[in-house]
Order: structure tokens, then C-alpha cells, then sequence
């Protein structure tokens, strides 16, 4: 049983890494494709504007940062 849990443990940080390199805020940096694709916003600089804005109203989270909370 002690097993089984710490390899669950393992295979949820695994997870949790994966995601927190799959949309930061670098990987939508000078990429309009990108955030056109993934948003619908026209590009970049109106994703930042957007969040700029709604960053006051986002909950904090321990896990995630601002910007992955936003995405």
C-alpha cells in the first residue's frame, strides 16, 4: 500500500511539472500564432493588457502562479 502511494506521489509531481512548463507566460512571448490559436486574442500584447487588468480580481494560489491561473 505504502508503494502504491508513493508512486502515485510520484507520478502526480511528474504531472504537475509537465504542466507548469507547458503554458508560462515565456512560451506565449512573441509567439501571436500561439495566442491567437490557444486565447483567440489577436496577440501577445492584448493578452498581457488583459491580464494587466484582471490580475487584481485573480485568486492566489499556492500552486500556480498568477499568469497560469490567468491561462
Amino acid at each position: 500500500m505504502e508503494y502504491e502511494i508513493s508512486a502515485l506521489r510520484a507520478e502526480n509531481q511528474h504531472l504537475k511539472n509537465q504542466l507548469s512548463d507547458k503554458y508560462s507566460e515565456k512560451d506565449f512571448e512573441g509567439n501571436d500564432h500561439k495566442v491567437k490559436h490557444l486565447t483567440g486574442l489577436s496577440s501577445y500584447e492584448m493578452l498581457m493588457f488583459l491580464f494587466q487588468y484582471l490580475s487584481p480580481y485573480l485568486p492566489s494560489s499556492l500552486v500556480l502562479s498568477q499568469f497560469r491561473t490567468f491561462s
